[in-house]
């Protein structure tokens, strides 16, 4: 072999081993569908599927709703993935049963209770949610998971709206609004500003058929990178923490101190995913305020679950006391910013 094509060889070789090098860095920011990271529509991994034109319970569009058939996910496996738990055949399964639960008799009232915990139902036009203090994981000899986490609470939608990937009914209400300022009225004692932490699994990982936002607050670890991110609207940041990749946009307060008044989020987050619409089924949303506070970060992340959540406070926590006709005025004031 002469020291020419010796050479040319050599030098072929080290573009092949740059480009190698370039290629695992980029597989590794994208995520190869073991646990975070985006994972393309078109993946056998995550085999996502549009929804057809007309929704046979709700007698309209869903051109931008693509759903994660049953077989690839944990629990919400309903017989019509595409429909809400009105869909006759969805009532009967396990993940209608909180949706069943808030629209039967034993819920007309304004509070009802099941195994799971205690509800709060708000049924004002600009509210229509129901809010949840979760209780099951207070006890270790009733789910070995617990951890005394006495301060679990979810926001429920009381509209029938499948979830994240629902886009024709997930942005009729800014239930991100709500589940904040729940934290801050409805629970006591309030939720730290700088420490609330919002989230919705995706339909890969979600227990439940109906929409339902987690209340909690960040990690030490996550709070860690939130002090590292940027303060730019215009700019697609990306962190990778518990096992996440995470796809992360700053969204600016529309309204001075009050967070959760900008761009709505499910927006924010279809933009931030590679195959927009088509990932929603898939990627999950963690929402917190940013250190300024003068915003959020919007983070989107597969598979992501709500464990990742902290649901244990220094204090008890439980609901406010307050008149509940009051509570639901001040909830509606609020909700006008």
């Amino acid at each position: 072999m002469n020291d020419k094509f010796k050479k040319d060889i050599c030098s072929r070789a080290s573009q092949l081993r740059l480009a190698l090098i370039s290629l695992t860095v980029v597989l590794a920011s994208c995520g190869d569908g073991s646990g975070y990271g985006w994972v393309s529509a078109s993946s056998g991994a995550v085999a996502l599927t549009q929804c057809p034109q007309i929704n046979t319970s709700a007698s309209s569009s869903d051109a931008n709703h693509w759903f994660s058939p049953s077989a690839k996910n944990n629990d919400d496996t309903v017989a019509n993935q595409c429909n809400s738990c009105l869909d006759p055949e969805n009532q009967k399964h396990k993940s209608c049963k909180v949706y069943s639960h808030l629209t039967s008799e034993i819920c007309a009232g304004n509070s009802c209770a099941d195994e799971q915990g205690y509800f709060h139902l708000y049924r004002d036009a600009s509210l229509k949610f129901a809010l949840q203090h979760d209780l099951r994981y207070q006890n270790p000899d009733i789910y070995p998971r617990a951890k005394s986490e006495g301060c679990r609470f979810i926001l429920w939608a009381l509209d029938p709206v499948i979830g994240s990937e629902d886009s024709h009914h997930r942005t009729h209400v800014n239930y991100w609004r709500q589940a904040y300022l729940s934290s801050q009225k409805l629970v006591v004692p309030p939720y730290a500003v700088q420490s609330v932490a919002l989230a919705i699994q995706p339909a890969i990982t979600r227990g439940q058929h109906q929409l339902h936002i987690h209340i909690g607050t960040l990690k030490s670890e996550y709070i860690e990178v939130m002090r590292t991110l940027k303060i730019d609207p215009l700019l697609m940041q990306t962190a990778q923490v518990g096992g996440y990749q995470f796809y992360i946009r700053y969204v600016p307060n529309q309204v001075s101190g009050e967070p959760y008044t900008g761009e709505n989020l499910f927006n924010v987050a279809v933009a931030l995913l590679p195959n927009g619409e088509k990932d929603m089924a898939s990627h999950g949303i963690l929402a917190a305020t940013s250190p300024s506070g003068d915003g959020i970060y919007v983070m989107v992340a597969r598979g992501f679950d709500r464990s990742e959540l902290n649901y244990i406070q220094e204090k008890p926590c439980g609901f406010n006391n307050t008149d509940k006709g009051s509570l639901e005025k001040i909830m509606s004031m609020a909700l006008k910013h």
